[in-house]
Parts: structure tokens; sequence; C-alpha cells
């Protein structure tokens, strides 16, 4: 299945701690993906990493909630088999990390 996610990954110059920011995971939500835009190419990060993840890239492009399963509901240890099957499915387990911050609007 291919990627349904963007990574763009922005280093500090010193070590730190390793950040996780999500936008899209609803594609009809754009003020996270506006932002994304707007802030990703001017930041600077002082220390550790800022990975910034453009997370439905389907629903982005077809600005829908979804395709076939709501993100949100995929960010679970242990998926159904309908979820694991499912294109969102697949997104959440690319998007794994044990704290992450996430866009909505």
């Amino acid at each position: 299945m291919k990627s349904n996610i963007k990574v763009i990954c922005k280093k500090g110059g010193k070590t730190g701690k390793t950040t996780l920011i999500l936008a899209g995971v609803h594609g009809n939500e754009k003020c996270g993906i506006i932002a994304f835009d707007k802030i990703i190419k001017n930041i600077k990060i002082e220390s550790g990493k800022v990975y910034f993840i453009y997370s439905n890239l389907k629903a982005i492009k077809q600005n829908k909630r979804y395709i076939e399963k709501n993100l949100n509901r995929c960010f679970f240890k242990k998926q159904s088999k309908e979820i694991k099957l499912s294109l969102e499915g697949n997104t959440a387990r690319e998007n794994t990390l044990s704290k992450f911050c996430g866009f909505h609007a």
C-alpha cells in the first residue's frame, strides 16, 4: 500500500526531545495544513527534532474528512481487522510515536 503521509523533519543544533505534529487527520480540516504550509519553511528548531506530518494525503486531496475510516478512530495499539485493512488504519500505523499533537479545526 502506498504511503498516505508526508513527513518533514526539522532538526535543532542541540540534542533534545522529539516531537510529532499532525495536520490533515481529517482531510477537510484545513487550518493545520495551512499553518504547516506557512511555518515549516521558516521555523528554526533550537534543540531536538520536530516531525511535521501531513497525515491523510488522499483525504486532503479530495477535501474529505476520511476515505475509508475516521483516522482519529485508528490510533489504537490493537486494531480490528476491518481497521487494519483500511487506508486510515495503515496511515495510523505509519504515524506511530508515543506522544503526538494534532491540529484540528
